[in-house]
């Protein structure tokens, strides 16, 4: 009888392990996100075309000690034009693909796009065909948990053709 009373104490402590070890629930929240700018390329997959297609993205969500951390919530991708020799260097935004919103606010989703070799999320985007004029575009994603929790980062991707 004792060993029962024990296995089923067992079960209970293991479901209630956070609150039996003193760590509250949202003891780990996002706190950053960045790109990861040596992941981050336009991808163009017909070479004799030479238009690009894809913009790939690795971002990375942080928590308040600096260790990448994994969230459920909404990335939501804007593509500008650069602008040159101003603080911010946010133009235009295409029309086309300019706004690509990606929803991670589901398990299973949100373990489609993490890539466990640099603990980031990779996404890929469409390119907006109006880039393809253009030498150097800005990505911006924000990060959505809350209506009231937003995370943001810009990155300045250079449009080099090899």
């Amino acid at each position: 009888m004792a060993i029962g009373l024990m296995f089923w104490g067992g079960c209970n402590g293991a479901a209630n392990s956070d609150a039996a070890l003193g760590v509250p629930s949202n003891a780990f929240k996002v706190a950053r996100i960045h790109f990861q700018r040596s992941f981050c390329r336009v991808i163009t997959s017909d070479a004799s075309v030479q238009k690009p297609d894809t913009i790939e993205t690795c971002v990375q969500l942080k928590d308040q000690f600096g260790d990448p951390i994994k969230a459920l919530g909404v990335f939501r991708f804007e593509i500008f034009d650069y602008q040159p020799a101003v603080s911010d260097p946010r133009g235009k935004r295409f029309d086309a693909e300019g706004v690509q919103p990606v929803e991670l606010d589901e398990v299973n989703k949100n373990q489609k796009y993490w890539d466990s070799i640099t603990r980031s999320y990779r996404m890929d985007l469409k390119f907006p065909p109006e880039a393809a004029r253009v030498k150097k575009i800005v990505l911006q994603v924000t990060f959505t948990m809350q209506p009231e929790y937003r995370l943001r980062d810009i990155l300045e991707l250079d449009l080099k053709s090899d």
